[in-house]
């Protein structure tokens, strides 16, 4: 027996393209429970795991896909049989999904057990920065104070897993939760395709992309900026000095349609300016992609 939930429509056909392969969703077994899960609520959920589940793939918003051997989650559509009751703690998402570098802010945790019996008390990571939930609200959501989020580098640590942990065990949602100011790959790098590099900066602000090449723990301080530049050989600015209103831009360089390129990696770098007289702001994390076919 199938359950509409009001507000979704039913997605079990769509697909996801990575890389000019689509991925479709795999049939349902009756003999399954089917919960849904709306973690759009903090969006950027890409995929999560435990001991207990793991997840198939992902549809973006405004739920994800996830199977276990005693039940499975889709958008969209509730299936009774089997009861949901996973052995640990499960988590989608955060609310908001990004913060600055210094932290401090409330937000808020998405996922499951968080109330179940024997549970205790949860700690939440965010880029292996940990802390404890200040309010478990409930079974599904609780309440933390973001940690400062920078490297051993003076850097923003930009985008990384979610990892929840009480006594019946962790999880983990991957690539959930950014430290900005931060440049991040929005998807897999293909060939004859635009790269999905996206950047997350104070409103209102200056930015430039630079790639290059570093020396793991090695970092260049430029004074008054913040933090520390890693690109050291050679250093290319790529896009030149560009402005955002929101915070929030994107640069989709075509990328080259040779066979030649693949599993070519590229380091890239960002500068954030949010004043330039006097000249103020402060480097992103260092990123590096990879180009797949």
């Amino acid at each position: 027996m199938s359950h509409r939930v009001p507000g979704y429509g039913l997605l079990l056909a769509a697909g996801a393209a990575w890389c000019g392969v689509a991925s479709a969703q795999s049939g349902i077994s009756g003999s399954q429970s089917q919960v849904l899960f709306a973690t759009s609520v903090g969006g950027g959920f890409q995929s999560a795991q435990s001991a207990n589940y793991q997840s198939l793939g992902s549809l973006g918003a405004p739920a994800e896909l996830a199977a276990g051997v005693e039940w499975s989650l889709r958008p969209a559509t509730v299936w009774t049989g089997t009861s949901f009751a996973p052995a640990g703690p499960l988590v989608f998402s955060t609310f908001p999904a990004h913060a600055d570098r210094a932290g401090g802010v409330s937000a808020s945790v998405i996922g499951f057990g968080f109330t179940a019996l024997g549970a205790g008390p949860l700690t939440v990571a965010l880029l292996g920065q940990s802390t404890p939930a200040s309010v478990i609200a409930s079974n599904s959501l609780a309440l933390f104070n973001v940690p400062a989020g920078v490297g051993a580098l003076g850097n923003p640590l930009g985008r990384g897993d979610i990892v929840v942990q009480n006594q019946l065990g962790s999880a983990s949602a991957a690539d959930a939760f950014t430290y900005t100011p931060a440049v991040v790959a929005e998807g897999p790098l293909c060939l004859g395709q635009p790269a999905p590099i996206a950047f997350l900066l104070p409103p209102a602000s200056f930015y430039a992309l630079a790639v290059g090449g570093s020396i793991p723990g090695v970092g260049l301080p430029v004074p008054p900026l913040q933090g520390s530049l890693e690109l050291l050989s050679p250093v290319i600015l790529v896009s030149g000095l560009k402005f955002t209103v929101a915070g929030a831009a994107t640069f989709p360089a075509p990328i080259q349609n040779d066979p030649g390129l693949i599993g070519v990696q590229f380091e890239l770098q960002a500068l954030s300016l949010i004043n330039l007289d006097p000249l103020g702001g402060t480097f992103t994390n260092r990123l590096v992609v990879t180009i797949e076919s």
